[in-house]
């Protein structure tokens, strides 16, 4: 078994970069982020394409929160791996309609959610 030292631990050199709103909605705070990446960025390119990577995990850790903490996937004793399938399967798409709601609401905030919930949906 080998466990790892403090010696083992090789530096890393890390780039950041400070990002804010530059007109946020009357009334709001200014939205702010520090990133920090181990690829180097020098330019407003590199910039622009580290903050659409940011975006992009953004969404990808919101759609696993859902199976996660809301569904709370841990806790099924699913028996057979067929069970477990399905079970993944019905939670992606619960995920999925979830983020999908949430950015027509950010985006659209005066859409009808009829749009896209059936009537006996929002009834339940």
């Amino acid at each position: 078994m080998l466990l790892a030292t403090a010696l083992d631990v090789q530096p890393v050199t890390m780039d950041g970069v400070h990002i804010w709103e530059l007109a946020p909605p009357l009334g709001e705070v200014t939205i702010e982020w520090y990133l920090r990446t181990s690829v180097t960025v020098q330019t407003l390119k590199e910039v622009l394409q580290m903050l659409d990577h940011y975006m992009k995990q953004w969404h990808i850790e919101a759609f696993f929160r859902v199976p996660e903490s809301g569904c709370k996937v841990e806790r099924l004793a699913l028996r057979t791996a067929l069970r477990l399938r399905r079970a993944i399967a019905i939670y992606c798409v619960i995920s999925w309609r979830l983020m999908v709601l949430t950015l027509l609401e950010q985006s659209v905030p005066e859409w009808d959610s009829e749009v896209f919930v059936t009537e006996s949906e929002l009834r339940s």
